[in-house]
Order: C-alpha cells, then structure tokens, then sequence
C-alpha cells in the first residue's frame, strides 16, 4: 500500500469591474452626445471614423457611469442586488406556499415570480 498526500488550496477569483447602467446619468450622456460636431465624421475613412465614435462613447460612459466591483465568479454581472433580493423573496414565498397550500400564498408567489422575470 501506499500513501498519497496532498493539499488544495482553492485559486482566488479575480474581481471584475462592470459598469452599474442603473445609476448612469443618461440626460448628460445624451446632452454631450447632441453637442459634438459630427460633420468632422465626413472627412475621415470609415475605419477612422469608428475609431473616433467608439473613443467617444466610452469616454463618456467612463466618466457618467459608476463602475461597481464583482467578487464573485458565480454570479454573472447582469445578477445585481435588486435582482437577487427578488430572487429571494420568491423563493420564500415560494416556500411557503407550498407549505400552507393556500391560494394567497399562491397568488403573492405568482405575483412575485411575474415581477422577478420582468427585472
């Protein structure tokens, strides 16, 4: 016989930053959009002129909206708290529904199963 000896340490999951499109401020967004002079577009070849709109556009997305940092690689960027609080309250109401059987307890989880799919 013979033994094997060994240790596992778990590797750390890389936190990732990912903008939070719920807090951006879309009025300054737009308000800087409408007020650039896009006729300089014309004069440049389309390669250039992409280049020139997409630095433009995440120049403003970096500056009006928030970044947040995910920790978690289980969890896919679009799941945000509003979301897993949802989630969650389903799932109880879920859970007692099932216990009690009553139609209320039916109706508030449909409810909420309703309002958690259109977050």
């Amino acid at each position: 016989l013979f033994q094997l000896k060994s240790s596992f340490s778990r590797k750390k999951t890389p936190k990732r930053k990912i903008y939070n499109f719920k807090k951006a401020n879309w009025d300054m967004i737009n308000r800087e959009l409408c007020s650039i002079n896009w006729q300089v577009l014309e004069c440049l070849d389309p390669d250039s002129s992409w280049k020139l709109v997409k630095d433009c556009i995440m120049n403003l997305v970096d500056i009006h909206i928030p970044k947040v940092t995910i920790k978690s690689e289980f969890q896919p960027p679009w799941f945000d708290s509003e979301l897993f609080s949802s989630c969650r309250k389903k799932d109880r109401l879920r859970a007692k529904f099932k216990i009690s059987g009553s139609i209320s307890d039916e109706l508030k989880f449909v409810t909420s199963r309703k309002d958690f799919k259109r977050l």
